[in-house]
Order: C-alpha cells, then structure tokens, then sequence
C-alpha cells in the first residue's frame, strides 16, 4: 500500500496522520475531528481531551504563522504565543456546520491575533528605547504648554 492511500485512510478515521517531511502535516482528519467534537458535551472529558489533540497537531501551524512576522521587532517567543492564542480562539469558536475548512478558518484567526498584537504593543518603525521611555512624559507636557501659551506648542517648545 503506497504512503498516500494510507495517509488518505488515516484521514477519513479522524485519527492524526503523520508528517510527511516532503508535503508537511495533513490536516484532512480534522473535518472528522470537528464533526466529533462539535456532538460532544463541552466541558466532557471527551470534548476536552479532543480539542486539546486538535491545538497540538495544529500547533506547527501557528508556529508557521509567527515565524512569517519575525524581525518585525518583536520577540519571537511572544508571537509563537499569540499565534497559538488564535489558534486556541480558532479551535474554540470553529462551527463545522458552517461550511467552511477549518484551516480557511484558523488563519485568518491566527494571523488576525498577530496583527493586532503589533497594532497595540508594536511600534511601527523601530523606535530607539531612549524615546519609547521619553514619550509617557510628552503627554502631561503638552498639556502644561498649551495652558502655559494658550495655543498648542511646536516640537520645538515641546523639546
């Protein structure tokens, strides 16, 4: 029996298949997996134990995700963990009877958690540290200069 008809045998079971170091991991089991799990009572030892085997076999993907954003600034510890946070969102929110795959799903998730995480914690451009901790205090001066003056005050004054 070729590597590919027992992959594709495995698939349909809705047991993980092995990776494949050529085509990476196969995520067709997981249209069985949800199917399962979404009949299950959540919060069962079953519905827990399945939806923690679907977040491992899918981890890889999330660390996917988080290397295509580094040397953007940002740890890579940090964006491996946001990853996995949407890919944990995406495993719990996923409804297989919408329709959808759950990899056309989980992505966006993913990459929406990583995102946003560089909209809220990341700086832009790379900004001297020296600055980030000289910008708390820009705030309360320009409010002090623009009561002081009665017009807001240049970048020269606020220097």
């Amino acid at each position: 029996m070729s590597e590919h008809s027992t992959r594709s045998q495995r698939s349909h079971s809705g047991e993980p298949p092995s990776l494949s170091a050529a085509h990476g991991p196969d995520y067709r089991w997981l249209d069985t997996a949800f199917a399962r799990l979404h009949v299950l009572e959540p919060g069962s030892a079953e519905h827990v134990a399945l939806r923690n085997r679907i977040v491992e076999e899918c981890l890889p993907l999330a660390n996917r995700i988080a290397r295509r954003y580094d040397r953007r600034g940002e740890a890579h510890d940090d964006l491996v963990q946001v990853a996995r946070v949407g890919l944990v969102n995406a495993v719990t929110r996923f409804d297989p009877s919408v329709g959808s795959e759950f990899l056309s799903f989980a992505v966006p998730t993913m990459l929406g958690e990583v995102k946003r995480y560089f909209r809220d914690y990341g700086w832009s451009v790379n900004v001297p540290r020296r600055l980030k901790d000289l910008y708390p205090a820009l705030a309360p001066a320009t409010g002090d200069l623009t009561q002081r003056l009665g017009r807001a005050p240049t970048a020269a004054e606020l220097a």
